[in-house]
């Protein structure tokens, strides 16, 4: 399983540095959507069971959305406090990430944060954790899904990723099951990209 959990962050890393360094598929959400379908594949074959750790249920759905507003508040109340450093990294993601109408990039959110959830946390944290012991696959499962951003050389982004990737992993290690970190993913990047966008 290591090899296959080292070849999952190489290959993450890859696609990364191709998502956000090159116009590949003509803009940001196809390349997006086709990477994360590549990491859901690979977790899949790699991971049969991944799958059966949504177990979705009322309480992991409802610390889902509830979670996902407080990580929003939190990175919200960071922006506004850190604007003048921040908001240049904020601007670039942004700008990358627009051209697209508004109702797609919502389908799009949906799809992309369930597909890195299974990866990063029911492939990558999880398989760590057995090797590791599990608050190390956290942490290392972190490190690495916020080390993948550096290609974009966007220190905020690179920032966003670790702190994000640490709230899910938690929550992944906490509820033992994917459907929290999945509904947070979601509410959280639909707030930051669709309904509530940071210095919008």
């Amino acid at each position: 399983m290591g090899v296959r959990v080292a070849g999952g962050i190489a290959l993450s890393l890859i696609l990364w540095t191709l998502l956000f360094n090159t116009t590949l598929l003509g803009n940001f959400w196809a390349r997006l959507t086709a990477f994360v379908s590549i990491l859901l594949a690979y977790s899949i074959y790699n991971c049969r069971d991944v799958v059966r750790r949504l177990r979705p249920s009322p309480p992991d759905l409802l610390i889902g959305v509830f979670s996902g507003l407080i990580l929003y508040l939190l990175f919200w109340a960071g922006y506004n406090i850190l604007s003048d450093l921040v908001s240049g990294g904020a601007s670039a993601v942004y700008e990358l990430a627009s051209g697209a109408p508004l109702p797609l990039i919502s389908l799009i959110l949906v799809y992309t944060s369930v597909g890195e959830e299974v990866f990063w946390r029911g492939f990558i944290q999880d398989s760590l954790g057995k090797g590791l012991g599990r608050v190390n696959g956290l942490i290392s499962a972190t490190l690495a899904y916020s080390l993948i951003h550096l290609p974009t050389l966007n220190t905020p982004l690179i920032l966003a990723a670790l702190i994000a990737g640490g709230f899910w992993g938690a929550l992944y290690l906490w509820r033992g099951a994917l459907t929290p970190s999945i509904v947070s993913h979601i509410v959280w990047t639909e707030l930051v990209f669709v309904l509530a966008p940071l210095g919008g």
